[in-house]
């Protein structure tokens, strides 16, 4: 016999759509001043042979004619360095909606080499406006860090001498300062580049070593220094409620959202929403309301639904603000009990690769969920006759509400000739694991072909 707990997967898909927009801008910005960009070493190191030296960490490196991201050591990348930039007087006003942000670096030399890991994270500082950059020891990872963060792995291992580089879109991480109450337009953004195998240590502090990718970059002041490049609106709503990309939200939901600052006092909000991200797209259906909350009733379960609010903005202009689409993606009707909960046990099994585990853990199951014909993915019981016949338990980690149970009988090659498979079935269960109370009558399992 065959059985398997079913496993289901969510996808919460983040999609967007620009519409008409206005009073927005674009900003782009160099390293000003040379203390604007900094790096800091994240472990301790001694050179070994060569020219000697070596790094302690948390020591600050300011005035550094490069940038090197991931790893500052001439190719041993074990030397891990957290970069950060900053910048000033961006001119974006507090509760600007970002739509887009990206660093662009130029190549100063050619890499250090590969090494494990070229997979770093950005983050700003959650701050409401940044301090410069000091020679104090940890300076940099002592700075609170946002919650948003965007994976980078950067393109210039094989990047030639004076190209550029761009990062991923940073825009979330951005708005997430630009959302701060206290955030200004003249205020200072510190933006900071973090190697992904730092960030996964138990302990950051104890810095132990593994190769990292170094990107070597031109360090600022300057034209060809990181270079900054934001695109912005004011107007728009924010605040989406289901956030944007949320899964497992509850079909029993409310909508809700910040109008824009200039949407008009009556009438300022239309909504748009439906499981079409088209319908959104194209202002199908909208509701024109005051409140900037809705109930939509009761919702599908495992459904991914698009939303957005366009702004009807008042005096002086009576413009729009088409708004994006968010979307978040609705709790399942049943959950997938993961296999480490569930502890099988048999009544006796044939050979000791043919245990009940095979029966939780995938064996012999495809992309598709058809099985192998392969004895040794199926659970088989032992030879000799059994007083109470043939069984197999599943011990869960806590009671769960059982939604479905799939199983796939055996299906050897020899199954039509012999029938191992089981056939006449009674199914129990209990919620104490002493009480037991039949599930129907005797079930009927098919025989596999």
């Amino acid at each position: 016999m065959k059985t398997k707990i079913v496993l289901m997967l969510v996808v919460a898909m983040a999609m967007f759509a620009v519409g008409n927009v206005a009073r927005g801008d674009t900003v782009t910005r160099e390293i000003q001043v040379e203390n604007d960009d900094a790096e800091e070493y994240l472990n301790t190191e001694t050179f070994n042979g060569g020219w000697g030296g070596g790094y302690a960490q948390g020591e600050m490196y300011l005035d550094s004619g490069d940038l090197e991201v991931g790893d500052d050591a001439g190719g041993t990348g074990e030397f891990w360095q957290v970069v950060a930039l900053q910048y000033n007087q961006l001119g974006i006003p507090q509760g600007a909606t970002i739509y887009s942000a990206t660093i662009t670096f130029t190549v100063d030399e050619p890499a250090y080499g590969v090494g494990n890991s070229n997979d770093f994270t950005i983050l700003a500082e959650a701050v409401d406006n940044a301090a410069v950059f000091t020679s104090t020891a940890y300076n940099i990872t002592d700075r609170a860090r946002t919650i948003a963060a965007v994976a980078w792995a950067p393109a210039s291992a094989a990047a030639a001498v004076g190209t550029t580089v761009v990062t991923s879109d940073i825009s979330a991480v951005i708005q997430e300062v630009v959302n701060r109450p206290g955030w200004s337009d003249n205020n200072r953004l510190t933006l900071m580049i973090y190697p992904d195998v730092y960030l996964a240590l138990p302990d950051p502090l104890t810095g132990a070593p593994g190769p990292v990718t170094s990107s070597v970059f031109e360090a600022g002041p300057g034209d060809d220094s990181a270079s900054l490049h934001v695109e912005w609106i004011m107007g728009d709503a924010t605040g989406p409620n289901p956030p944007n990309g949320q899964p497992e939200v509850s079909i029993d939901t409310d909508l809700s959202w910040n109008a824009g600052v200039y949407a008009a006092a009556s009438n300022g909000q239309t909504l748009y929403f439906s499981d079409s991200f088209d319908d959104v797209n194209d202002g199908v259906g909208g509701i024109t309301q005051t409140a900037t909350s809705h109930d939509p009733g009761r919702l599908n379960y495992g459904t991914t639904y698009y939303w957005r609010v366009r702004q009807n903005n008042g005096a002086p202009d009576f413009g729009v603000n088409e708004g994006r689409i968010w979307s978040f993606t609705t709790e399942l009707l049943a959950y997938p009990i993961d296999g480490n909960n569930i502890t099988p046990t048999a009544s006796s099994v044939r050979q000791a690769d043919m245990g009940p585990e095979n029966t939780i853990n995938g064996s012999g199951l495809d992309a598709n969920d058809l099985h192998s014909m392969e004895p040794t993915d199926m659970w088989l019981s032992g030879e000799e006759k059994e007083p109470n016949r043939a069984w197999i338990q599943y011990e869960l980690d806590k009671v769960y509400k059982l939604h479905e149970m799939r199983i796939w009988n055996s299906n050897q090659a020899m199954e039509s000739l012999f029938g191992f498979g089981f056939k006449d079935v009674t199914i129990e269960y209990s919620t104490n694991g002493t009480d037991y109370t039949t599930l129907g009558t005797t079930h009927e399992f098919a025989q596999s072909l």
